[in-house]
């Protein structure tokens, strides 16, 4: 499963968003609209979950 994540770049005042991988332990958590943690680099951002997707586009 994928989601696709809204995420905020403030240093840059972007908004933009990423495809993710969900692991099967956190299928059963995954919502459109949910605010998630996402790795970005050598940090953790905050963003919210737009799209679910069975496949990788």
């Amino acid at each position: 499963m994928y989601v696709q994540v809204l995420v905020e770049l403030k240093a840059k005042q972007i908004a933009k968003t990423f495809t993710y991988h969900v692991p099967k332990i956190l299928q059963n958590e995954v919502a459109v609209g949910k605010r998630v943690l996402v790795p970005f680099g050598h940090q953790q951002l905050e963003g919210f979950l737009l799209k679910i997707e069975n496949t990788f586009d």
